[in-house]
């Protein structure tokens, strides 16, 4: 059983070895990165931090998916965008997918982040910092945050 684990870990060192000098590592493109980015809240009459929290992890939960991504920086940008022209956009977001959900409020972020310089990156170009990304979510009397939508 030693021998065999033994052999295991050379060959597993083997292979790690031939990717180092082949310019690649065994996961050269990682799930998205949140852990260390930056928050900031702004200022909202609208909104509380326990509000805020709840959209932000699921904004991360979404953004960790993202392959070879780092989220910089996730801001509130302000309490003008929480209207009921932006509520009926989403809510007609919500109908045109067969969903049932009502939502009375909305909350927009926008976030900066940047992608690896190289491998295969959800859709987005190598190498490129990304400012002002949106992320809309809606929620319904429910109290529960939904993301919607998020780009440019």
């Amino acid at each position: 059983m030693k021998q065999i684990k033994a052999l295991f870990g050379v060959i597993v060192l083997a292979l790690a070895t031939c990717l180092m000098f082949a310019g690649c590592s065994i996961s050269s493109v990682p799930a998205g990165s949140v852990e260390d980015a930056e928050i900031d809240y702004g200022k909202s009459e609208i909104y509380s931090r326990k509000d805020m929290d709840a959209a932000i992890e699921i904004i991360k939960a979404e953004f960790s998916t993202w392959k070879g991504c780092t989220l910089k920086k996730i801001y509130y940008v302000s309490d003008d965008e929480c209207n009921e022209r932006n509520i009926n956009w989403l809510n007609e977001i919500e109908a045109a997918n067969d969903n049932k959900e009502v939502f009375t409020q909305c909350i927009m972020f926008e976030s900066d982040f940047y992608t690896a310089e190289q491998g295969d990156l959800s859709g987005f170009e190598n190498g490129k910092e990304y400012k002002n990304w949106q992320w809309w979510l809606g929620r319904s009397e429910t109290g529960d945050w939904k993301l919607m939508t998020w780009g440019y």
